[in-house]
């Protein structure tokens, strides 16, 4: 009597085609993985340049607005060929608002304090006084090469900051 053994059924390890299968999922999977933790890292990224630009420009509001509200219209010069603004406050305090390339730059005199407020992509600027309506303005365009159609990145455009001379300026004796 011959002995027939029949086919083993129970296996000790993986075939090839079973390990080249869970080896391609993952790397599959794990390649979608690295592009989404990338793309989120790139958004948050640029989320925070934008949080940086606005609130540098919500300053830079701040800072003109109490400058030229204690200021009065007769001590204010405008340079348009330089893109500057002056403010004499004082006999001796100057205050100086400059345009540069990437962005704006407040200047105190004396003492030198220097604070630049970085507006990018900055394209032009001007300082424009309204001496009939009392109204000293700060006009920029904030304006892109058009590279980018960036939702985490908005483009800021147009931009105007309004501020009325001698407006916080208090009386002696009142």
């Amino acid at each position: 009597m011959t002995n027939h053994s029949a086919p083993k059924t129970d296996r000790d390890g993986y075939s090839l085609i079973e390990m080249l299968l869970v080896v391609t999922i993952t790397g599959i999977v794990s390649s979608l993985a690295i592009g989404m933790m990338l793309m989120v890292m790139r958004v948050d990224r640029l989320m925070g340049q934008s949080g940086q630009q606005l609130q540098a420009m919500q300053t830079l509001g701040m800072r003109f607005r109490d400058d030229i509200h204690t200021t009065v219209i007769e001590n204010i010069i405008t340079n348009a060929d330089s893109g500057e603004l002056v403010l004499h406050k004082a006999p001796d305090e100057l205050i100086t608002y400059r345009f540069q390339e990437n962005g704006i730059v407040r200047t105190t005199s004396p003492g030198g304090d220097i604070e630049q407020f970085v507006i990018e992509p900055l394209s032009e600027g001007a300082f424009e006084m309204d001496a009939q309506q009392n109204v000293i303005t700060l006009r920029f365009e904030n304006l892109s090469t058009g590279q980018r159609a960036d939702l985490a990145r908005p483009e800021l455009g147009h931009v105007e900051i309004w501020a009325v001379p001698g407006l916080h300026i208090t009386q002696e004796g009142t």
